[in-house]
């Protein structure tokens, strides 16, 4: 796949932000390509950045497989990815504490929240994560 653009990512996550109906929680808040190789969520200015990666469903297949997830997730691995920096707004911290995991498991659709697993495992299986 060749890397999107800006251009290219905008529609794809503002349909995300809508279709995991999110939009209240994030109003006022702008999500965007990261430029970088990783997401973040910046409180103080209200700015979600999402990784070019996320958007990758290929590469994320074998990445995924090889982790023990099935590699049908990657399909949805964009909507975790904007969940899990959308929980990190609605708890408005940075870390992986149990008020984000409460937030993320909120918000995120109990079928791809598992993919919490394979960034933070310890905190998620503290707060009742389990891969499916």
């Amino acid at each position: 796949m060749k890397r999107i653009t800006a251009d290219e990512a905008q529609p794809i996550l503002d349909d995300a932000v809508v279709r995991l109906g999110l939009s209240k929680q994030l109003h006022n808040w702008k999500i965007r390509l990261s430029k970088g190789g990783r997401g973040y969520c910046h409180t103080n200015t209200k700015l979600i950045t999402i990784p070019a990666f996320a958007f990758d469903v290929t590469l994320l297949e074998a990445w995924l497989e090889k982790r023990g997830f099935a590699p049908s997730l990657a399909v949805r691995y964009l909507d975790y990815y904007v969940c899990h920096e959308a929980a990190h707004a609605i708890a408005n911290t940075h870390t992986h504490s149990a008020n984000f995991m409460r937030a993320l498991l909120k918000i995120c659709p109990p079928e791809i929240v598992q993919l919490e697993l394979g960034y933070k495992p310890r905190n998620a299986s503290a707060a009742g994560i389990k891969k499916d």
